[in-house]
């Protein structure tokens, strides 16, 4: 199924293909969990069994993990936000104690998460969920508007918010922005 969902990615977002290839180890996760990604654990991914509820599901989850894990890649080398940053952010998930490089990531994946539903609903796939769509939409601007009034974002940080606002009214089916 893992490499079903890889193959229909590629397809659906041919853009990503070489990102795909990056060598990534999935593990499974042992605990309640869908899936996680740790920074401290560079390239590792986590799926647990609620991952492989059907295609959709998996491959969302794939494009919400891989987002961070290649975020947190460009973060290694310039960090997205300023030395001594707070910890007293709060994702639209309630999720607190989140500093200014997690609500990136958070906004990184809800906008790749997005772009990804929305080429499957532009495809015509009888597994379109318009409804996870506008979820993700939402997310994605909730977080985006908390890192607009953030003061401890970094320059580069900075400037991927600045390209995020971009996809703030309307997101992309187009290959060349996604």
């Amino acid at each position: 199924m893992l490499a079903e969902a890889k193959r229909n990615l590629k397809t659906l977002l041919p853009e990503w293909t070489e990102l795909f290839e990056l060598p990534i180890n999935i593990h499974k996760l042992l605990t309640q969990q869908v899936s996680l990604t740790n920074p401290v654990l560079p390239q590792q991914m986590f799926l647990g069994e609620a991952a492989f509820t059907s295609m959709t599901d998996l491959e969302e989850l794939l494009v919400h993990e891989m987002s961070h894990i290649w975020s947190s890649m460009i973060a290694e080398i310039y960090d997205f936000q300023l030395k001594g940053s707070s910890e007293n952010y709060i994702l639209p998930s309630g999720t607190g104690g989140k500093n200014p490089r997690g609500v990136l990531l958070a906004c990184l994946f809800a906008i790749s998460a997005v772009n990804y539903h929305q080429r499957l609903l532009a495809s015509g796939s009888v597994r379109a969920r318009p409804e996870r769509l506008g979820f993700l939409h939402q997310y994605f601007l909730k977080s985006l508007a908390t890192l607009q009034a953030s003061t401890e974002l970094s320059e580069i940080g900075k400037l991927i918010t600045s390209r995020l606002e971009v996809f703030s009214s309307e997101p992309t089916t187009d290959t060349a922005q996604g």
